[in-house]
This record gives C-alpha cells, sequence and structure tokens, in this order.
C-alpha cells in the first residue's frame, strides 16, 4: 500500500471552518432548513447545488449514483428517472433509500434517509416536457442502464 497516490491521499487534510452548525439557528422544520441550505448552494453558484448521491440497497447489496433533485415541497424531494432503470428496478424492490448532497464551496453535506413514492404519471410527463428537447430525445435513445448498440 505504499504508494505515491496512497500517500497523497493519506496526508490530505482539510479544516472546515467556514461554515458551523449551532442547533439554534436551525429551523425547525428540517424541510424549510434544506430549503434554506439548497438556496444557499444556489446563490453560492457551486457547481450542480442540486446533485445528490442517491444510495439504494437491494438482497443486501447497495448502490449509489448521483442524480439530480428536481424539487422540494411540503418535506417532500423530487427527482425523475426511468422506472425500468436499475435505480428504478432497485426502488420498486426495496423503496428505502439514503441521498446525500455535498456543497464543498460551503462545507456542508446534508443526510436523508427515507421511502420513495413514485411521482405521478401526470407530474412524471410534465418534468419530461420542460426537459431540453436533445435531452429528452437522449432519454428515449438510449435508456437508462441499457447497452447502446452503436452511436448511430
Amino acid at each position: 500500500m505504499n504508494n505515491q497516490v496512497t500517500e497523497t491521499l493519506q496526508n490530505l487534510r482539510v479544516r472546515y471552518r467556514q461554515s458551523s452548525l449551532d442547533i439554534a439557528d436551525c429551523n425547525k422544520d428540517p424541510s424549510l432548513q434544506l430549503t434554506s441550505w439548497l438556496q444557499a448552494a444556489i446563490d453560492s453558484q457551486c457547481d450542480e447545488p442540486n446533485a445528490f448521491t442517491l444510495s439504494t440497497c437491494v438482497q443486501g447489496k447497495p448502490h449509489a449514483r448521483v442524480v439530480l433533485l428536481k424539487g422540494i415541497t411540503a418535506g417532500e424531494l423530487f427527482f425523475y428517472t426511468n422506472y425500468k432503470s436499475a435505480k428504478g428496478h432497485q426502488i420498486s424492490q426495496n423503496d428505502s433509500v439514503a441521498m446525500t448532497l455535498l456543497w464543498l464551496p460551503l462545507q456542508r453535506q446534508v443526510r436523508v434517509e427515507g421511502k420513495i413514492v413514485l411521482a405521478s404519471e401526470k407530474d412524471s410527463d410534465e418534468y419530461f416536457a420542460k426537459r431540453p428537447r436533445g435531452s429528452q430525445l437522449g432519454a428515449i435513445a438510449s435508456p437508462q442502464s441499457k447497452k447502446v448498440s452503436s452511436r448511430a
């Protein structure tokens, strides 16, 4: 285990002092606090402030991937995926998930655990209609988690 990358990794240190967390400064409603921190991340113009790691677990095997948060309303967090994707299948087998949002410029992360509830077909269709045309075409031409036979 004595290689240059390992040695560098072991010596990396960052002192996280930009933000502090005092429970007295937090909103008693976790949803409102998360909304406030999301807005701070958006305002800071950090890259992909809505990106989060979604973790699922099926048959004792964990899976994680980065997806994009697309809404937060009344304590419910929204993201969209193809139901036939790997994560869609995993969620259908176990609706308990964890998500982690990380905003390095703000030296803050948030962990959320809960159950997935499928969006209505209407909400899914409305979101899909709002996506850029190229994104819509890509989603249709290249289903998530499936091998693509060629770029053509």
